[in-house]
C-alpha cells in the first residue's frame, strides 16, 4: 500500500495566516479601488435582449440608442400638460413620465442577440424603442425585456448581505461544533 504524504497545516499555519492576510487586504483594496459592479437585480434597470436580422454592431446599436432616447425626450418634453386632482385640489403635471436616460446604456452580444442594460424604462418608452429600432434595421426579434425597480434592487441587495453575514455565521458556528472536542489550550473557537 501506498502512504499519502498528509500536509502539515498546524505546522505551517502562520505561513497560512500571512497568506490569507495578503488575500484579504488585496481583496478589500480591489472593493476600493475598482469597486463591485452589482447585477440589474441589485440596481434596479431594465434588460432587453434582441435579436436583429441583420448584423449590427454595438457601437450601432449604442448611438441609435442614444437618438432614441433623445427622440423620445424630445416629444416628452413636447407633451401637453394635464391637471392632476389630489385631495380636492389640482396641480399641474406634465401628461408624460419623467426623461428617458440612454445615454449610460450597456450594449453586449450574447450568442446571436443583443443584450441592452439601462436604466429603468417604462413600457410605453420600451414600445416606442421597439418601434423605433424596426424601422432603423429591419426585423426584430426581442428574446427578452425585463425592468426592476430600485426599491426591488435595494431589498435584494439588503438580503443579500444579510445571507452572507448568517451564511458567515453558521460556517463558525459548524466548525466549533465540529472541533469541539479539541483542547481547551487551542480554543474550538479558533478553528472556527
Amino acid at each position: 500500500k501506498q502512504h499519502q504524504k498528509l500536509i502539515p497545516i498546524i505546522a505551517s499555519r502562520k505561513f497560512l495566516y500571512i497568506i490569507s492576510l495578503i488575500l484579504t487586504v488585496l481583496s478589500i483594496v480591489a472593493i476600493l479601488t475598482i469597486g463591485l459592479k452589482p447585477s440589474l437585480d441589485f440596481t434596479g434597470g431594465s434588460l432587453m435582449e434582441i435579436k436583429f436580422s441583420k448584423a449590427i454592431t454595438t457601437e450601432e446599436l449604442t448611438e441609435s440608442l442614444k437618438q432614441i432616447g433623445d427622440k423620445i425626450n424630445q416629444e416628452k418634453a413636447k407633451a401637453p400638460i394635464a391637471p392632476n386632482v389630489t385631495d380636492n385640489t389640482i396641480t399641474v403635471v406634465p401628461a408624460n413620465n419623467s426623461p428617458l436616460d440612454l445615454n449610460s446604456i450597456h450594449v453586449v452580444t450574447s450568442g446571436d442577440a443583443m443584450q441592452i442594460k439601462s436604466k429603468a424604462i417604462s413600457a410605453s418608452d420600451h414600445d416606442i424603442i421597439i418601434k423605433e429600432l424596426k424601422a432603423k434595421f429591419g426585423e426584430v426579434d426581442e428574446k427578452r425585456f425585463q425592468s426592476v425597480g430600485p426599491t426591488i434592487g435595494d431589498s435584494l441587495r439588503n438580503k443579500a448581505i444579510l445571507a452572507v453575514i448568517l451564511a458567515s455565521l453558521a460556517i463558525v458556528l459548524y466548525i466549533a461544533f465540529a472541533f469541539r472536542k479539541v483542547p481547551a489550550s487551542v480554543g474550538k473557537w479558533k478553528f472556527g
